[in-house]
């Protein structure tokens, strides 16, 4: 009934929300990780700031991708960023997602990957998709087209992580090439696509209206 209803969608708002807060810890450790078994990876490459004849000063840059199987799966375009063969992602870790949306772990993990079930069906029948992670970033996303917005927040604290150590020259070079989010709101978020993320972590649009 729709009391049935409404608690499924409360118990996917609180996993939805606690994934994205413990994806943050995840991607600040540097780990990369899988939201959901086969579904979207998050992982992080190094760039190089400077290297000074002795030191390499690297920075971490997130990225963004699905896995193979899924873009098979929902019919993907080629274009979509697939997880790297070298990723070797894990599994983001279901206990803490669970202690942190204070639900069993078996109903995160069946929240989740309900979600992406809506998810990749939302895609395959031509829909624009919003993911708002939270901490992390949002996720906008097509069968054509896929953009990541990382938030300043986030970006800011993997810069001052990393460079935490170095001498200002290596800082003063690191400023120069480090990731940089989105500007302009306009490349994210199609005015049709605007969604609350308290009330829908997961959004859909028919992808016309974009």
């Amino acid at each position: 009934g729709a009391g049935s209803v409404a608690v499924l969608q409360m118990e996917l708002e609180r996993a939805w929300a606690a994934m994205g807060r413990v994806l943050h810890a995840q991607l600040l450790l540097g780990h990369n990780v899988v939201l959901s078994p086969k579904t979207l990876v998050f992982y992080i490459t190094h760039t190089m700031a400077l290297h000074d004849g002795r030191t390499k000063y690297l920075l971490r840059v997130p990225h963004a991708a699905f896995h193979p199987q899924f873009a098979t799966t929902y019919s993907l375009d080629s274009t979509i960023p697939r997880e790297p063969t070298a990723c070797h992602s894990h599994r983001l870790p279901l206990e803490h997602v669970a202690a942190e949306a204070k639900l069993p772990a078996e109903v995160v993990s069946d929240a989740l990957r309900e979600a992406f079930l809506y998810i990749g069906e939302a895609v395959f029948q031509g829909r624009l998709v919003m993911l708002e992670l939270e901490s992390v970033g949002t996720v906008l996303l097509k069968r054509d087209r896929m953009t990541v917005h990382f938030t300043d927040a986030f970006l800011d604290e993997l810069y001052a992580i990393d460079t935490r150590k170095w001498p200002q020259l290596a800082k003063d070079a690191g400023e120069r090439v480090r990731p940089r989010p989105l500007r302009d709101p306009r490349e994210l978020r199609p005015t049709s696509a605007r969604a609350s993320s308290a009330s829908r972590p997961v959004s859909a649009r028919p992808a016309s209206a974009a």
